[in-house]
């Protein structure tokens, strides 16, 4: 549940509506019908985040960990959901240029295709 495998650079967004500051995911997780403490899920997203910062850091430089926005989830529905079961996508703004990095357990066509910044499969 919640890995990331791919890493998408993209230009700047400045509309995060829809969007949850990652902190404030982590401090509800315990509130959600779905949250055991055994399954340690913060600690694993955590875990996960880091790994993926980590990715954007030796790909694209310390500019990637120079956070302006973010880091931010939003929920990301899967094709072979289970009642109560979801992923989620990563975000965060780089404070150099504004460019956004996405992270997404699935590819994003519209970003695959045409972005030209940066992908990793990560």
């Amino acid at each position: 549940m919640w890995q990331f495998h791919h890493l998408y650079l993209v230009p700047p967004i400045d509309v995060w509506f829809g969007w949850q500051k990652l902190e404030d995911f982590l401090h509800a997780l315990p509130e959600w019908d779905g949250f055991s403490e055994d399954d340690n899920l913060a600690e694993r997203l955590s875990a996960e985040i880091g790994r993926v910062m980590s990715v954007a850091h030796d790909t694209w430089g310390d500019d990637a960990m120079e956070i302006v926005e973010g880091p931010f989830v939003a929920g990301f529905p899967q094709s072979n959901m289970v009642y109560g079961d979801g992923d989620l996508l990563l975000a965060w703004k780089q404070k150099n240029n504004g460019m956004t990095f996405i992270a997404s357990p699935q590819v994003l066509a519209h970003l695959h295709d045409c972005c030209l910044d940066g992908y990793e499969r990560i």
